[in-house]
C-alpha cells in the first residue's frame, strides 16, 4: 500500500507480540518441564526458548522504533 506506518502503532504491535511471545514460552517451559528425558521434551522446550528469543526480539525492535533508529 506504500503507506508508512505510524510509530505508535508499532510500539503497541512490537509490545503486544512481545509480552504474547514470552507468555507462550514460560506456558510452553511449565508444560513440558514434567515430562521424562525424552525427544518430545526436548522439542518442546527449544520451542519455548525460541519463543522467549522472539519475544527479546520484538521487544529490542519496539525500543529502536520507540528512539528512532528504525
Amino acid at each position: 500500500m506504500s503507506t508508512p506506518i505510524n510509530r505508535r502503532i508499532d510500539i503497541f504491535f512490537c509490545l503486544v507480540g512481545c509480552a504474547t511471545f514470552v507468555a507462550a514460552g514460560a506456558l510452553n517451559i511449565e508444560y513440558f518441564q514434567d515430562y521424562g528425558r525424552s525427544e518430545y521434551r526436548d522439542y518442546g522446550l527449544s520451542k519455548a526458548s525460541l519463543a522467549i528469543i522472539n519475544g527479546a526480539l520484538f521487544l529490542i525492535d519496539s525500543l529502536l522504533t520507540w528512539r528512532g533508529d528504525y
